[in-house]
């Protein structure tokens, strides 16, 4: 069956920090930072999947004029997913909690994130984060892409 699903960086104006979440599931995602999204749920549109999970993952309520999309990856054929990437720059954002049993940081991106192994990241969070922190300071690009 095929899957959509959303994924938000929530960085601060200047895009050196940004909001992540430690996954506990999926397993193959146990343990690794990622950008915070989910399903989209049947009847939404992505956006307001995006604004749906931030909410149900930090206590923080968005509304969807705060995201912006960026990147959209597809692959699997037709029993396969989708995934729509956004990122934030309003502050707000930022004012997180870990409301769920999946833990919230919030970290300076180069720091935390370029001393990390592998293993401590999802594989292609570290690209997509630099492509929203490319946009950001440079309103560069959005990036569509069947893997």
């Amino acid at each position: 069956m095929f899957q959509h699903y959303v994924a938000g960086f929530a960085f601060s104006k200047d895009a050196t920090t940004v909001a992540l979440i430690r996954k506990n599931r999926p397993a193959w995602q146990a343990g690794k930072l990622n950008a915070i999204g989910g399903h989209v749920e049947p009847g939404e549109i992505p956006i307001e999947a995006q604004v749906r999970e931030y909410w149900e993952e930090t206590g923080v309520k968005s509304r969807p004029e705060d995201w912006t999309l960026f990147a959209v990856l597809q692959g699997g054929g037709m029993d396969g997913y989708k995934v729509n990437f956004y990122y934030s720059t309003n502050e707000d954002l930022l004012k997180v909690t870990s409301v769920t049993d999946e833990e919230i940081v919030v970290v300076k991106w180069q720091e935390k994130l370029y001393p990390c192994s592998k293993n401590d990241l999802m594989h292609n969070l570290r690209w997509l984060g630099e492509a929203a922190r490319d946009n950001i300071l440079n309103h560069r690009f959005m990036l569509k892409a069947n893997v």
